[in-house]
């Protein structure tokens, strides 16, 4: 009986073997691999404190998974200079960007830079991304080509001027 089944078994293989040989041959060595999935950062919410008219529009928003909910600075900064970012607990090198501008105000993006720093002031900012073209609404824009390819603790998001940090989400990996 044992005889009987291994003979199916390897009769089986040798026809699948014939018709997929991709299925049962082992891996070549030299086959490339797939490369793993960036994985999505996380840490620790900073940036302008406050919202507008403190409707509770804060920079938690950008980061609570929810792409109807966004980041408004709040009436004292006049829209100008305003940021949202992670500090991400230990210097990470960034390999790719997403996010999704206010659906009310994409424009408001436009002039916008994406930035790293090794200290939480940003002091001397490393430009990430510039964004020169105004973001369709709805879905998540894809950033994979970056300035710098350097590790940074600590990352934003800085509005230009006049755009009230208007940001509905950012993923940073």
């Amino acid at each position: 009986m044992k005889t009987f089944r291994l003979s199916i078994l390897l009769a089986l293989t040798g026809a699948l073997a014939v018709c997929a040989p991709a299925l049962v041959a082992p891996a070549r060595a030299d086959a490339p691999v797939a490369p793993a999935a960036a994985k999505k950062l996380t840490g620790t919410a900073i940036g302008t404190p406050g919202s507008y008219q403190d409707g509770g529009n804060t920079i938690a928003k950008a980061f609570d998974g929810d792409i109807n909910t966004f980041f408004d600075a709040p009436e004292s900064t006049n829209g100008n200079g305003t940021w949202v970012g992670l500090d991400l607990g230990s210097a990470k090198t960034i390999t790719k960007i997403r996010f999704v501008p206010r659906s009310d105000f994409p424009g408001r993006m436009v002039g916008g830079k994406f930035q790293s720093s090794t200290t939480k002031d940003f002091v001397k900012p490393v430009d990430l991304f510039v964004i020169k073209d105004e973001p369709a609404v709805g879905s998540f824009a894809e950033l994979k080509t970056l300035l710098s390819k350097d590790a940074f603790q600590f990352v934003r998001y800085l509005s230009p001027d006049d755009g009230w940090g208007n940001v509905a989400e950012i993923e940073f990996y």
